[in-house]
């Protein structure tokens, strides 16, 4: 009865052209990450234009991007396993104080309408003359809304504003002990600079400020960065508790960097790669990055377009040279070679992750695995791999982000399932894992491959409940 009366509404205040503004997402992220968008209201709306399409409808993205949040401390506990505390009017009261903090800005930004009219003519050309009742789900009208959802998600990233926050919080999290060279910082950030002006993310993306000095001022002045003196050139930290603050800020914007990102990463082992190898192997991750970061580029050209276009800025800026059909990393120990590093980072996290969790399915054999038991056991593992190796990022075994991975391994054709359930797979699987190591540094790799060890049998048996 709800869910017919709220529909109801929803197709009241549309068919008389009211504007609705809601959160596809359906809830706050808790890691500052775009979430898998819910489709509930965006169906209600396209059936609500069905019945009426008198009145256009048009999709409007919006991107919000924070620079403090005051919930950060409550998501980074909820990410730990924290149960969500309940609101309260003493936790009100309590909260009043907090009210008189610095929050910084809020930045707002808008992505290409999406016109329903059009949106439908592309998907189903006949839809004019389809009756969709408000319980009905066709199999054409289910897939294009997921396929909208996806877009909707897609063009709020498209739209995403690079503030001094994002910037320096993706520089200073990526390095060691959270702990940069005053010099360094300012350098990653004028590459991060140029990288979004030069190769743009897409047409709606923007930045704040484009002063590297400046956003080192502003992190100084709003005591997200700390000084110290040294006589041979200060250097910039920043304490834990504000580490874990800046990693949701950062994730806001973290997507424009993950192309860039994989391109650098893959020039931190092999020095010396020939081009057509580089977007071969972009070609085999970039589906799992895109579902993970929602990015909006299609596979095929026009991805490698834009890895064309991260290309030519990454050569102007000296940190890769060409000659003819190679591409070479810049000389080990050079200020060059430091920043194709360091934005190989950005990416690392989530390769790390998608190789531990094909590493367990290996290890454990095809047929042995559910879906749930190995997210279960993903999730155990990369938390045990974060507590004796310092990576410091609670999304790093965020189980949402692990079931989504092991999702995209079924849509991919990677893994199937037998009549049980259980995970089968081939020696395309086996030949993704031997890439995903070549790329990871030998040391991250096998620090990998000794934690996976541990997550055995003997410490967990796959043929009974992961909850228990």
């Amino acid at each position: 009865l709800y869910a017919a009366v709220f529909s109801e509404y929803l197709h009241t205040i549309t068919a008389r052209g009211f504007s609705i503004e809601y959160f596809v997402e359906g809830g706050r992220s808790r890691s500052g990450r775009m979430l898998k968008p819910r489709t509930g209201m965006l169906a209600m709306t396209v059936r609500s234009y069905l019945r009426d399409a008198r009145k256009p409808v048009a999709f409007v993205p919006v991107y919000i991007g924070y620079e403090k949040v005051i919930e950060a401390g409550s998501y980074i506990g909820e990410l730990h396993g924290k149960k969500k505390q309940k609101e309260s009017v003493g936790g009100l009261m309590k909260s009043l104080s907090i009210l008189r903090s610095h929050f910084g800005q809020v930045h707002v930004n808008f992505g290409k309408p999406i016109k329903l009219s059009d949106y439908l003519d592309e998907h189903n050309r006949d839809w004019r003359s389809c009756e969709v009742a408000p319980n009905d789900t066709p199999p054409w009208f289910k897939h294009m809304i997921n396929e909208l959802g996806q877009e909707v998600v897609e063009s709020i990233n498209a739209a995403a504003v690079a503030n001094p926050v994002n910037l320096m919080s993706l520089a200073v999290l990526a390095s060691s002990k959270h702990t940069m060279d005053l010099q360094q910082l300012r350098q990653q950030l004028q590459l991060y600079i140029q990288l979004l002006k030069q190769a743009p993310y897409s047409d709606t993306a923007a930045i704040a400020n484009t002063d590297a000095d400046a956003i080192i001022d502003y992190g100084l002045e709003n005591e997200f960065l700390e000084r110290i003196k040294h006589p041979l050139g200060d250097v910039v930290t920043t304490d834990e508790k504000t580490a874990l603050q800046m990693a949701y800020v950062r994730n806001n914007s973290l997507h424009l960097f993950i192309l860039p990102g994989l391109i650098c990463s893959l020039f931190m082992n092999a020095r010396s790669i020939d081009i057509d190898v580089l977007q071969r192997m972009i070609q085999l991750l970039y589906p799992f990055l895109r579902n993970e970061y929602f990015l909006h580029w299609q596979d095929g050209d026009e991805l490698a377009a834009a890895v064309d276009r991260i290309l030519v800025v990454l050569e102007q800026q000296q940190l890769i040279s060409r000659n003819n059909n190679c591409l070479h990393g810049a000389p080990l120990h050079t200020h060059e070679s430091d920043l194709l590093s360091h934005l190989g980072q950005t990416v690392m996290p989530s390769l790390e992750r998608y190789y531990l969790t094909i590493r367990l399915l290996v290890q454990y054999g095809s047929g042995k695995l559910n879906s749930d038991q190995l997210g279960e056991l993903a999730h155990q593992t990369a938390q045990r791999l974060s507590l004796l190796y310092e990576f410091n990022s609670p999304e790093f075994f965020d189980k949402v982000v692990l079931k989504h991975f092991i999702a995209q391994l079924y849509s991919t054709g990677l893994v199937m399932t037998d009549d049980q359930g259980a995970l089968t797979f081939d020696d395309k699987l086996q030949a993704l894992d031997d890439e995903a190591r070549r790329i990871l540094s030998p040391d991250i790799s096998d620090a990998i491959q000794r934690v996976t060890r541990v997550s055995n049998p003997e410490a967990f048996n796959p043929r009974e409940d992961p909850a228990a």
